[in-house]
């Protein structure tokens, strides 16, 4: 593919082809991701764009879960730092699909579920309060001891900074849930990886400073409430 000047209409053709047409451009989008951010970034909200709400939404349910993986990769690594783009994709996936997803029976759907809804709760306080439901926070701590039990870097810290994202202005709410408090702090605060223990630092943070970097934060380093996670 010439990222330079796709073809759109062979790439919408090829996303609702074969499954195996539809691998390979969903893998496509998402390799590009990691080489040239603001060329995938472009192209993926062009595409959904092009196929609309409701066939973008066929591909986040597809009955191959191969698709839904590499979909839902292809949504969390394009504008990870771009705020108009996740605005889009709030707008365009809607969060109760992306938490039908988020509590899948598939663990590699689920939390890269997290890692798109990471993403948007960077940037998109609306969405904080709708991933702090009952159902969702439970699923939440199940991927996340399922990624300590695992030692899965990745899905730990992307499951870490979600949580931390949406205690930035849910801190009331997030301060009920003691459970995933009191495991967090029993296997994260002392972890050997320094980048997962800044992340969890960052969800207590955003509980005691009530979603502001306080002076103490800062001279700790943290000056952000809200990011989006590094990945791979």
């Amino acid at each position: 593919m010439n990222y330079l000047s796709p073809d759109y209409i062979l790439l919408q053709q090829a996303l609702f082809g074969t499954d195996n047409q539809c691998k390979a451009v969903l893998k496509l989008i998402g390799d590009l991701a990691h080489q040239s951010p603001p060329h995938s970034s472009i192209i993926t909200r062009q595409l959904l764009s092009r196929i609309g709400s409701m066939k973008t939404n066929l591909l986040l349910n597809h009955q191959n879960e191969t698709i839904r993986i590499l979909f839902l990769r292809a949504l969390w690594l394009s504008g990870r730092e771009d705020e108009p783009l996740q605005i889009f994709f709030y707008q365009q996936l809607g969060p109760n699909n992306l938490i039908e997803s988020l509590i899948s029976g598939y663990a590699d759907v689920s939390w890269r579920a997290c890692g798109v809804l990471a993403n948007m709760a960077a940037y998109i306080p609306e969405i904080r309060s709708i991933l702090t439901t009952p159902h969702v926070v439970v699923r939440f701590k199940a991927l996340l001891q399922q990624g300590v039990t695992t030692q899965d870097k990745l899905c730990i810290l992307t499951i870490v900074n979600l949580l931390a994202n949406i205690s930035s202005t849910e801190y009331t709410t997030m301060k009920k849930e003691k459970d995933i408090q009191n495991y967090m702090n029993d296997t994260l605060m002392d972890h050997p990886d320094t980048e997962i223990q800044e992340a969890a630092n960052r969800f207590f943070c955003n509980l005691i400073g009530k979603g502001i970097v306080t002076p103490d934060w800062k001279r700790a380093g943290y000056n952000v409430t809200a990011v989006a996670p590094d990945l791979e």
